[in-house]
């Protein structure tokens, strides 16, 4: 599974779907999440993770998620702030030694 969160610049909708909808990862509070779809946006900067997550996102099926990785610190509030402007629903944040995740529901 590391090579599939290897490529900074890469999203992964149809060719890594299932392997994706296989990763469960342990994130803060003890909360297991299955991701249908993995976007690796780390070592890019604003405004790229939110472009990333839009692309990613639109891939998806309402009620599928999406898990957003990014180094960037802005991306905390960016991000935050476009999943309540986009009205998907924000269901896990965390930070693990410089790593921001973001699990996001589509609604829509």
């Amino acid at each position: 599974m590391k090579g599939l969160l290897s490529k900074s610049t890469s999203i992964y909708p149809y060719r890594y779907k299932v392997m994706c909808a296989r990763y469960s990862k342990k994130l803060g509070g003890g909360v297991h999440m299955k991701a249908d779809l993995i976007v690796d946006a780390k070592g890019l900067s604003c405004p790229m993770p939110i472009v990333k997550a839009k692309k990613g996102l639109d891939s998806l099926a309402p009620g599928q998620t999406m898990q957003l990785e990014t180094t960037d610190k802005g991306s905390v509030n960016d991000f935050q702030g476009w999943v309540r402007q986009t009205k998907h629903e924000l269901v896990n944040m965390e930070e693990e030694n410089g790593i921001y995740r973001f699990i996001v529901k589509k609604i829509q």
